[in-house]
């Protein structure tokens, strides 16, 4: 079974989303304890499963390019807040291994690896999904999510490797939700998701005509 990626991806989707909705029901006393059992079973399926010798850096400025369109688009529709306080080594690392790490060697490792057809369909295939992951959150973070992904995604197909990608992940996720949080919109909400959406559509494209107009000078 370890050979067939695919059924591991949709078994962890699976096994996410109910552990979650459990979660959210509050149906258990100690949630918290599910959830942390949870991102580790995660990773260690997902190191068990993906080579280590995938796990590379691989061309970082393209991760570190996503990063600045996403934050860019966040302080562009969104107010931000410095929290003060906030900071903790242990949110950090939670960011970085138990969410950035998981979700980027189960999305843009596992999964886009062996989505067959050409990039371009590996890519939004892996967007589409990536975004369902999120669906119990609402159809908004879907939708935001899905952006990313498809930001994510097209980066790993330009060459970043998984450790560039987590690395951007978890800051991304540590500046948005703990250091530096959003406390409202500077516009009103479809026209955040549309700005967004289309704002990482348009980085994302960019990137990709680069890279392959870099690639057809190189060869």
């Amino acid at each position: 079974m370890r050979k067939r990626p695919i059924i591991h991806v949709v078994l962890f989707f699976i096994l996410t989303l109910v552990g979650l909705g459990l979660l959210r029901s509050g149906s258990f006393a100690h949630g918290q304890a599910l959830l942390w059992g949870l991102m580790v079973v995660q990773l260690v399926w997902a190191a068990w499963l993906y080579p280590i010798s995938k796990v590379t850096l691989g061309n970082f400025q393209f991760a570190l390019f996503i990063l600045v369109i996403v934050q860019m688009l966040q302080y562009g529709t969104n107010v931000h807040s410095f929290a003060a306080g906030n900071f903790s080594v242990f949110d950090l690392i939670r960011y970085m291994i138990f969410i950035a790490l998981v979700e980027e060697l189960w999305f843009r490792g596992i999964l886009q690896d062996n989505v067959g057809g050409s990039p371009l369909v590996g890519i939004c295939v892996c967007a589409v999904i990536f975004g369902l992951y999120h669906i119990q959150q609402g159809w908004g973070t879907v939708l935001t999510t899905t952006a990313v992904g498809f930001l994510f995604s097209v980066a790993r197909a330009c060459g970043a490797g998984i450790i560039a990608l987590t690395l951007a992940h978890g800051t991304m996720n540590w500046l948005n939700n703990s250091f530096l949080p959003p406390v409202g919109l500077r516009i009103e909400i479809t026209w955040f998701y549309a700005v967004f959406a289309l704002g990482c559509l348009a980085g994302g494209s960019l990137l990709y005509i680069y890279y392959k107009k870099r690639t057809l000078r190189v060869t």
